[in-house]
């Protein structure tokens, strides 16, 4: 059966979801009180949730094989969305600015800030980063399909 990348990222998700299930389900059923009905069969449960557990690492290698000629870009989104957080993060204050720490008892006090980035920069950074994230996906979403 052949199916294309992003299908296969769905099936991925829905195993590992089955993989919980059993894995929830094992955990909360497998001790009762003696004499109780149990509502499925453990050891049956435990050989099933192996096996799906090796059809999902079979499932990620086909994955990973699929994905190789896109996988550079897959990380640069990565890389580029740290890079994101990272210019939105830089402190720009930049002028005078009231200084309001009351902590020790200290009267407002007038500061001056020097930014090397400015506001500016940090902007025009941020949305040049956002426009090659967004090629990125459109590539990606392309491939996937």
């Amino acid at each position: 059966m052949r199916i294309n990348l992003s299908q296969g990222l769905r099936l991925q998700k829905r195993t590992k979801e089955m993989i919980g299930r059993l894995t929830r389900n094992i955990q909360s059923g497998n001790s009762i009180v003696a004499g109780g009905d149990r509502d499925f069969d453990i050891l049956k449960a435990l050989e099933l949730r192996e096996k799906v557990k090796m059809y999902l690492v079979d499932l990620k290698i086909h994955l990973q094989e699929a994905s190789r000629p896109i996988q550079r870009d897959i990380l640069l989104v990565s890389e580029m969305k740290d890079e994101l957080t990272f210019y939105q993060n830089i402190d720009v204050n930049h002028g005078k600015v009231l200084n309001t720490d009351y902590r020790y008892g200290n009267a407002p006090t007038e500061l001056t800030r020097e930014a090397i980035i400015r506001k500016g920069t940090v902007e025009k950074n941020s949305l040049k980063i956002q426009a090659h994230l967004d090629e990125l996906y459109s590539k990606i979403d392309a491939f996937n399909a």
